[in-house]
């Protein structure tokens, strides 16, 4: 019964919330690495608020069924450190790696979303 409701109120209706979210922000990290200050500022406000949306319309429910979110915050901690950290940098370009590390943790979150599905 849990998983009905998980499945149909939470994750479907999230998952182009989830999808839109990770490629707008890869992208968008790129572009604004080249703005300046303010503009970069903004924009981890701008990530963070909907970084906050994802935590409240899906990591959050998924406690009240009793899954262990424990994982699922790390990788949005890690994620926010990520942005954070490369937008706040004046000085040097955006990592060659970055591209891949920000794909691995939305990587590690779908999985860790879709694993806590399965436990329920």
């Amino acid at each position: 019964m849990k998983l009905f409701w998980v499945q149909n109120l939470v994750l479907e209706p999230n998952l182009i919330l989830i999808q839109a979210f990770f490629k707008k922000w890869q992208s968008e990290t790129a572009q604004l690495h080249g703005a300046d200050r303010e503009a970069r500022k903004a924009g981890i406000v701008d990530f963070n608020n909907e970084l906050a949306a994802i935590r409240e319309k899906i990591v959050n429910p998924m406690e009240i069924v009793k899954c262990d979110t424990e994982s699922l915050d790390s990788i949005l901690n890690d994620l926010a450190d990520l942005v954070s950290d490369d937008l706040s940098n004046d000085l040097t370009p955006q990592s060659p790696d970055w591209s891949f590390t920000f794909s691995s943790l939305r990587n590690q979150f779908l999985a860790e979303l879709h694993q806590c599905q399965l436990l329920i």
